[in-house]
């Protein structure tokens, strides 16, 4: 892995440089990566499930839980975390398979 960096040398040009990374810091480069969540469109995960078929499935367990749908339809926050627990735990209890969840969750 290499940086490419800009600088400008004396006279005001600007000049390229190149150098390889250590190990370390690829390491804590890929270390920080990891470390972020990554958001998802809810409305990616809502397509996703409809092409499943699981609308009438999703639609009944979220009239049957207030809470669920008042965050689900938040209009001030309109993504949701790939990892959060509450979808997983939403996605497995509409009965999807782990390959069904990863697929929604992807």
């Amino acid at each position: 892995m290499n940086e490419l960096r800009f600088d400008r040398d004396e006279s005001g040009e600007i000049i390229a440089t190149v150098r390889t990374l250590t190990a370390e810091e690829i390491a804590a480069i890929e270390a920080a990566n990891a470390a972020i969540r990554r958001t998802l469109p809810k409305s990616t995960v809502t397509g996703r499930l409809i092409e499943m078929g699981k609308a009438a499935e999703v639609k009944a367990a979220l009239d049957a839980d207030p809470v669920a749908w008042a965050r689900w339809f938040t209009p001030d926050w309109p993504n949701v975390f790939a990892d959060d627990e509450g979808l997983l735990a939403f996605l497995d209890a509409l009965g999807l398979t782990s390959e069904q969840i990863a697929t929604v969750t992807a």
